[in-house]
């Protein structure tokens, strides 16, 4: 099976792409492939996988690599990916979107850098819904 859809206002085209072996993935030209995996997941698992995937386009956007990696001045994300500064950033913005009281009595600074970056958490929330519904 394969859908493909443009979500304008977000600038992310969302494929359904059962050749791919994770849940889904975010790639460099702005489009998210969601795998056959990702079916499988009840619907709040499906929603923070998206979250995820939007962490890393909106980090790809508007957070250089070398911020979240801590070689310029900040914060470096690692807290929920020890091995990985890009799936820590992705996990955080995921937490930040979903589950933010516990990302701020987790880690109030990091908290507090994220709140920076994203400014209106609403917007983002509403792109994990209307990808979900071009999912279903």
């Amino acid at each position: 099976m394969r859908l493909e859809r443009y979500l304008v206002e977000q600038k992310i085209k969302v494929i359904i792409d059962d050749q791919i072996p994770h849940e889904a993935r975010m790639d460099v030209r702005d489009i998210m492939r969601i795998g056959k995996k990702f079916f499988n997941l009840n619907k709040k698992q499906q929603e923070w996988v998206i979250a995820h995937e939007i962490g890393h386009w909106f980090r790809s956007k508007y957070v250089s690599l070398g911020e979240i990696m801590g070689w310029e001045e900040g914060e470096n994300f690692w807290i929920f990916n020890p091995m990985n500064s890009e799936e820590g950033f992705a996990d955080a913005f995921m937490y930040y979107l979903f589950d933010p009281n516990f990302f701020k009595k987790k880690h109030p600074e990091r908290f507090k850098r994220m709140h920076g970056y994203v400014k209106n958490r609403n917007k983002y929330i509403k792109m994990v819904k209307d990808i979900m519904k071009e999912t279903q």
